[in-house]
């Protein structure tokens, strides 16, 4: 499988829709208009946003059970940001990525990072929390032609992510460690979070 995290869209037939659109969010209106290489117009009848799963793999944050918590409060967020950072909790919220925790004695500040296209991306910064603690697996790189040796004969699909690291479900045990202090409040990320 190769993972492009940096496609701008990706797309599938009609027919591809009708046979997963009952295990899928209904399709959205679209403003985007796509032209192939040679200038003919693609059709578009909507846009969804999918929740990717592969064999159940799940993200596990490794803390010590003797590991003191870690607070921060909340850092005060710029006027002008507000409301986009507002907008964001609630879509991630209605996505289900993050939900409200009444209380915690974990918790990191946010950073809230401008995109291109003037929306944010909320980051937790677990660099005074979570990753001072945790025990991050390392792996060896392997040399790049033992990996084309052992892609030799195999079959290739072209993925794009929106919310490439909010793909991954965390375990119920390893959500504690991901808690962010808004001017909103607390909320727990289900899903792996940019940072850590």
């Amino acid at each position: 499988m190769e993972l492009d995290i940096g496609a701008s869209v990706l797309f599938m037939s009609e027919d591809t829709y009708c046979l997963i659109k009952d295990s899928v969010s209904p399709l959205q209106q679209s403003s985007v208009r796509l032209h192939t290489y040679t200038g003919e117009p693609i059709k578009v009848i909507g846009v969804i946003d999918v929740i990717v799963e592969h064999n159940g793999v799940k993200a596990k944050i490794y803390v010590s059970p003797q590991a003191t918590p870690i607070f921060h409060k909340a850092r005060p967020v710029p006027y002008s940001l507000k409301l986009k950072i507002e907008d964001k909790l609630d879509q991630l919220l209605k996505e289900g990525i993050i939900e409200p925790v009444q209380f915690s004695d974990w918790a990191a500040p946010i950073v809230p990072v401008p995109k291109g296209d003037g929306t944010i991306r909320i980051c937790g910064d677990y660099k005074v929390t979570t990753n001072r603690i945790a025990s991050l697996k390392k792996y060896p790189l392997p040399q790049i032609e033992d990996l084309f040796a052992s892609l030799r004969w195999s079959d290739f699909l072209e993925v794009g992510f929106t919310h490439a690291y909010q793909q991954v479900e965390l375990e119920e045990d390893s959500r504690e460690f991901t808690i962010i202090n808004t001017h909103k409040g607390l909320f727990q990320y289900n899903r792996l979070p940019f940072g850590i």
